[in-house]
């Protein structure tokens, strides 16, 4: 009876008593860590088993006017009961549940370079549930443990965290910064679900600034689960360095289905995230990536692409010089700009937009100049859609082209007004 009655006193007493005495406690040992004020707004309990935890709900950071914000719904320590029965908080291990942390991009001088304070050396954390915001961009779903090396110094996080609602596990190691201030940094992410086997690496310096250099490196088994493209494997590695709220990976030795190709890839979280590819090729297949482009679906954050080729393949026929750059946002796809040379020795220049809802499927302008124009119509015939396609021409006629018109393309057929140039050497204009 005797062990009954303990057991249940230390099931029920802890509840009954104030644990409120704790908070300025917790909140000096959050507030030691982060170099700034901590609230606890909620309630504060003990529950011994199946070992002592002490909980604070309603944890709030203010902004200090450097743009850090953090709020969380709880953060629990467990603690040593002896040290705590005599009034002092001893935390062996900290949890934050549903934190959401804000942080400005670049951070503020010398934010990056602070180190832990001596009480969480040695001491295993871990975040629950819990969201970063840096600038534009939003990591959700994340869940990890931090941890820093006693002897080096040294800060490691790993865990698993979502951007896009695409699963990602990362693990990261942070230096103690040199004479400098600056610090090493090592950070490789691992795709989960859909993103099975594709992943990268990072290697480089991190500057007291906020400033980032190095080498990066990526792979994957399907290019169409990060960005509008086909669904090919790829690989690559160049430079990457980041200062200012903008990213930029450069000097990148791709290969793209088994293609090399060069490329960059630059993301921006100010004022807004945006996300922008380059890519050069010696040779592109066209009839893989146009369509992609055509019903690419919304993307996670407006997206630009540009593609570029020496030759590129299009309904069996070769394009010269292919050059476009396209915009992706919930409205639809922009063609910025779009140059090839065709066959026939035809040149084109289009340009316009796709959007996602409406009857037109394409609306812009269009140059062409086709000095054997009917090459260029043999090849261009199997593209129309039925209907549209010349049938049946009398031999002297429609030999070449130097046109100009705006374009509408739709279900219904096509629209060319404002036309004007010359066809077969004779000047015409209005519409068709």
């Amino acid at each position: 009876m005797s062990l009954v009655l303990l057991v249940a006193g230390v099931w029920i007493v802890p509840g009954l008593l104030d644990w409120g005495r704790y908070r300025e406690g917790i909140a000096g040992l959050a507030a030691s860590g982060i170099g700034r004020p901590v609230r606890i707004t909620g309630a504060v309990s003990l529950h011994l088993l199946p070992e002592p935890i002490l909980t604070a709900a309603g944890i709030a950071i203010d902004d200090d006017g450097d743009g850090v914000v953090l709020t969380a719904q709880e953060l629990r320590l467990r603690v040593a009961l002896g040290p705590l029965l005599a009034g002092r908080v001893d935390a062996r291990d900290l949890v934050l549940r549903g934190a959401d942390l804000r942080l400005p991009w670049p951070p503020a001088p010398g934010a990056l370079g602070q180190r832990p304070p001596a009480w969480l050396t040695g001491l295993q954390a871990r975040v629950e549930e819990s969201r970063i915001q840096v600038g534009g961009l939003a990591v959700t779903g994340i869940d990890a443990v931090l941890t820093t090396d006693p002897e080096t110094g040294t800060l490691s996080a790993a865990g698993t965290g979502q951007v896009g609602a695409r699963p990602w596990r990362f693990t990261a190691r942070l230096a103690r910064p040199g004479r400098d201030s600056a610090a090493g940094l090592d950070v490789s992410l691992d795709g989960q679900g859909k993103l099975q086997d594709t992943g990268g690496t990072f290697s480089g310096t991190l500057a007291a600034d906020g400033s980032l250099s190095g080498r990066v490196a990526g792979r994957g088994p399907d290019l169409s689960q990060l960005v509008p493209a086909p669904a090919v494997a790829w690989r690559g590695d160049g430079r990457l360095s980041a200062a200012g709220g903008l990213a930029v990976a450069d000097e990148l030795s791709l290969s793209i289905g088994g293609a090399p190709a060069r490329g960059a890839v630059a993301l921006r979280v100010l004022p807004d995230a945006r996300l922008d590819l380059s890519l050069a090729a010696g040779r592109l297949d066209l009839d893989a990536w146009l369509p992609v482009l055509a019903r690419a679906a919304v993307p996670t954050l407006p997206t630009g692409i540009d593609l570029s080729a020496e030759a590129a393949t299009l309904a069996g026929g070769t394009l010269r010089r292919v050059r476009a750059g396209f915009d992706l946002d919930a409205e639809g796809v922009t063609l910025r700009d779009g140059q090839a040379g065709l066959p026939g020795n035809a040149n084109l220049t289009l340009s316009g937009r796709l959007p996602r809802a409406g009857r037109t499927a394409f609306e812009g302008t269009a140059q062409l100049t086709a000095p054997n124009l009917r090459a260029t119509l043999d090849w261009i015939t199997p593209l129309l859609p039925p209907g549209l396609a010349p049938a049946g021409l009398p031999p002297g006629v429609l030999q070449a082209a130097d046109l100009s018109a705006r374009l509408q393309a739709g279900p219904g057929g096509v629209t060319l007004s404002d036309l004007a140039g010359t066809l077969d050497g004779s000047a015409v204009a209005g519409t068709a």
